[in-house]
Parts: C-alpha cells; sequence; structure tokens
C-alpha cells in the first residue's frame, strides 16, 4: 500500500538516462529509497569517541531519516537539516525534535499495535541515546519478524 514508506523486494527500477548500474529503489510517491539497518549504542559511543564527536553528526542525521521511514512521513526536517539546525540553534532545535522523534516513534508502533512500551519524551530528551536507540531497533525488529524489508528516504 502507498501510505507506508516501504516496498517489498523485486519492486525495483533504475532511473531512466542513468549511466550508472546503480538500482535505486522508489515507494509510491517517487521518493528515491535505501536501505536501513538497526542501530548500537555500543558502536555510536565508540565511533563518537574516536572521531571526537564528529560521528554523532552522522548519526542524528541517520536517525532522523529512520523515523521518518519507520513512520511513514517526514516529521521533522530531514536528517541533513536537523543536525544543521542543532548547530545553529546551540541545541535548542535538538529539544524540540526530540519531542517530535518521540511523538513519531509512538505513532510507528501505534501502526503496528505495539502497546507495550511508549516512547517518553522526557527521558529522550535527557538520555537520547539509551531511549530512542532501543524504540527504533524494537520497531525494526517487529517488521523484520513479519518479513518487511525497509527502505529510507536519501
Amino acid at each position: 500500500s502507498c501510505h507506508r514508506a516501504y516496498i517489498e523486494p523485486g519492486s525495483t527500477r533504475t532511473i531512466p538516462g542513468s549511466f550508472r548500474r546503480w538500482t535505486k529503489f522508489f515507494n509510491c510517491n517517487n521518493d528515491v529509497l535505501c536501505r536501513i539497518e538497526r542501530m548500537s549504542i555500543l558502536k555510536f559511543m565508540l565511533y563518537s569517541c574516536c572521531t571526537l564527536g564528529i560521528y554523532s553528526f552522522f548519526w542524528w542525521a541517520k536517525l532522523v531519516n529512520t523515523v521518518h521511514t519507520l513512520v511513514g512521513r517526514r516529521t521533522t526536517a530531514s536528517g541533513g537539516t536537523a543536525v544543521f539546525y542543532i548547530t545553529i540553534t546551540c541545541g535548542i532545535y535538538g529539544i524540540y525534535l526530540m519531542c517530535k522523534l518521540t511523538d513519531a516513534l509512538n505513532e510507528a508502533m501505534d501502526q503496528r499495535d505495539i502497546k507495550d512500551s511508549r516512547v517518553s519524551t522526557i527521558l529522550a530528551i535527557l538520555f537520547p541515546i539509551f531511549v530512542l536507540i532501543p524504540a527504533v531497533n524494537r520497531i525494526i525488529d517487529f517488521d523484520y519478524s513479519r518479513g518487511v524489508r525497509y527502505l529510507s528516504y536519501r
């Protein structure tokens, strides 16, 4: 169905006139999509420490785009734009972003009838890594257990 941001395997097409051999994936709205995967708290902490925090910018962009895919629509600015807004507002946009992301994750759980866990906005603002990553992974695991292969906005 077109209201979800996923497509079934095999329903791919290439971009007309493209000289590259890459295959692009499209959903019903012709959004270009790419594969998403589970996130790891340990990987985030290790990479952020090794890169002196630079990886965290990439992670935030990836997280925002992943949440958009799981809910099936964009609820905030795209990943890179959200990171830019967080940077220029010295983190103030991050508080707004946490509120929107927790609402979107709760909406994604409602779409799937996952009733036993909700994402707390206050906890997400205080401990975003330890709240958002498990919630995203729970939704991805739920979908993968039912054979859905998600792809995200690019």
